[in-house]
């Protein structure tokens, strides 16, 4: 559970939140902190890193849910590209 007070948020402005489903959860978080400089803020499930005023959540996807059964989050089939 994510203790939502020690999330780092800005004093004023305006936070953009991105939801990327990424094949590798570990390189990705990597990449956004290591280069780009973020800050992690929760390592997996789901990885949140904070870059400028930007949140960065990365998920690998999954298949559906108890409450959206017919819902699948993750890399298009090639025949949907």
């Amino acid at each position: 559970m994510v203790d939502r007070e020690q999330l780092p948020a800005p004093v004023e402005g305006l936070v953009v939140t991105h939801f990327l489903t990424v094949r590798d959860v570990a390189r990705s978080r990597a990449f956004y902190a290591d280069v780009l400089g973020g800050e992690v803020v929760l390592e997996e499930n789901p990885a949140i890193v904070k870059v400028a005023n930007t949140w960065i959540i990365m998920n690998p996807g999954g298949g559906p849910t108890p409450d959206n059964r017919t819902l699948r989050c993750g890399r298009p089939s090639p025949a949907t590209r």
